[in-house]
């Protein structure tokens, strides 16, 4: 569900994502202890703010407010990035020549255990066909960029119809990242690991 961000990642955050998952399932006093499911539509703010970078942070490589909303009955998001002079609100702090904005929302199901099959499984099995994103061009880090104004909307799966609202057991996670590159065996800007930084900034 972190969606394009997830490349940009400078530390395993597999466990510090394993660590709110065991959070969330302490939180969980309705089920039987060694079967507790794991209900993140219940514990949101849990994963609000959550960084896939250490080393930098958005704030302090995207110097400019960005403006975010997120409206689930309608699977619908949108993210206002004002104007960028890259010299003045942009920390370049390997010193690549380009960057590009990474927008993502994805879903997440609720876990429950499943006395059937004795394991836990998604109580969504479609939600992995809900989701969006949104990857702008290479901009030189030297120069200047419009304000943009990027909208996503989740796409509804086959097996629901359509005009129904996000099933209520699905968690909608909205990610901005910033990446940096320079340029490619073939001439073209490539990302560069470890040379980026991105965060959940609104969850619904």
């Amino acid at each position: 569900a972190l969606g394009n961000i997830i490349d940009l990642a400078d530390f395993p955050i597999i466990g510090a994502m394993n660590a709110i998952g065991k959070q969330i399932q302490q939180a969980n006093a309705e089920d039987e202890h060694g079967k507790r499911g794991l209900y993140l539509s219940k514990n949101k703010q849990m994963m609000l703010g959550f960084n896939v970078s250490r080393k930098q942070v958005l704030e302090s490589v995207l110097l400019v407010p960005i403006a975010t909303s997120l409206n689930r009955e309608d699977g619908v998001a949108q993210v206002i990035i004002p104007a960028i002079n890259a010299e003045m609100y942009l920390y370049n702090f390997r010193n690549l020549p380009f960057y590009r904005i990474k927008v993502s929302m994805f879903a997440v199901s609720d876990v429950c255990f499943s006395p059937d099959n004795s394991k836990y499984e998604a109580t969504n099995p479609n939600y992995t066909d809900y989701g969006a994103g949104s990857i702008s061009e290479w901009y030189t880090t030297n120069g200047t960029i419009e304000e943009q104004c990027i909208d996503l909307k989740t796409a509804l799966p086959t097996s629901i119809e359509p005009g129904l609202p996000v099933p209520a057991d699905l968690t909608l996670i909205l990610t901005v990242g910033v990446e940096f590159g320079k340029v490619g065996s073939n001439g073209l800007p490539v990302g560069v690991k470890y040379a980026g930084c991105g965060k959940v900034v609104r969850v619904g």
